[in-house]
């Protein structure tokens, strides 16, 4: 896959049952993409109120996470998907002494707009999640395996497919943006392509 990995290695994944025992965590930088992934496990650190110039886009995989977000608390369980706007104040931290373990895509917002183009054909601007928590499984399967096929980076063409259809998949259940420019269902070859690809290998 083009691009640059920085990648810091943690431990394998702990079975399911298993109580997190120490912190670790891994990112890698796809320049040719615009994306940032993090794959970690936290249970004593936390993070103070901060922002991003970029998207949060994150799903625990296990334990339970909580973090603010304009004067609310909220909590993540396994299963649970966090979307966090470009500029957002937020912070971040396990929710109890057992610690959580999450996957994290970070798109740029020139990378999301990307995906809005695909899905309705025309220039807009960056879309604007209107949640920040979400509690689907079409959301946490698709964050998930976007995730490990781009950690794995084997295919650059299809990567980027899956990453701008699963962006795009997001836009369209979450976001706010007008779509009359284009029906939906009539979206551009490439994410075509890729739900192709995603019903005959995740189906």
């Amino acid at each position: 896959m083009h691009g640059t990995k920085h990648l810091k290695r943690g431990p394998l994944a702990q079975p399911e049952n298993m109580i997190l025992t120490r912190e670790w965590s891994q990112m890698w930088r796809y320049a040719s993409l615009d994306v940032t992934l993090l794959h970690a496990s936290y249970i004593q650190h936390a993070f103070p109120r901060h922002n991003h110039d970029y998207y949060v886009i994150c799903g625990v995989e296990r334990g339970l996470q909580s973090f603010s977000h304009n004067g609310a608390k909220y909590f993540t369980p396994a299963g649970g998907v966090i979307l966090i706007n470009p500029g957002a104040a937020h912070t971040g931290e396990a929710a109890d002494e057992h610690g959580f373990q999450m996957r994290c895509i970070y798109p740029s917002a020139q990378r999301m707009q990307t995906a809005v183009y695909e899905l309705t054909g025309r220039h807009q601007e960056a879309p604007f999640f209107r949640e920040v928590r979400v509690d689907q499984r079409w959301a946490t399967e698709h964050i998930m395996a976007l995730h490990k096929t781009l950690v794995q980076g084997e295919d650059a063409l299809q990567c980027e497919s899956l990453l701008t259809w699963t962006l795009a998949g997001l836009v369209k259940r979450y976001a706010e943006l007008r779509f009359s420019e284009q029906r939906l269902g009539n979206e551009r070859e490439s994410i075509q392509r890729t739900c192709r690809y995603l019903e005959q290998n995740y189906a």
